[in-house]
């Protein structure tokens, strides 16, 4: 039984990849502007600030594949871009943490 101590140094590569994916400026389906992150897991203390300030919100404690990274405060809408370097390797790294699990 894996105690999840081996998963720490690749959890960690997780947010460092997580925080390289570029905000949309835009929502592409009413073109609104208010934008912000979703946030998955656990909050540590910047989570927290960033969902205080009303730049983020919580997506849940659970983190899956391909999961929205954006909300549009103005229509509801929630995606994520495919084509995101970062969201890429986030997705690859997340893949592998799961199988690994």
């Amino acid at each position: 039984m894996n105690s999840g101590m081996g998963l720490m140094p690749q959890w960690k590569r997780f947010s460092d990849i997580y925080d390289r994916i570029q905000k949309t400026v835009i929502c592409p389906q009413c073109r609104g502007a208010e934008i912000k992150r979703i946030l998955y897991g656990r909050p540590d203390a910047r989570d927290m600030e960033m969902i205080q300030k009303g730049e983020a919100i919580s997506g849940g404690c659970f983190v899956r594949p391909w999961q929205p990274d954006w909300h549009c405060a103005g229509c509801g809408h929630e995606w994520y871009d495919e084509n995101d370097p970062a969201k890429v390797e986030l997705e690859k790294t997340l893949s592998r943490i799961i199988i690994e699990k």
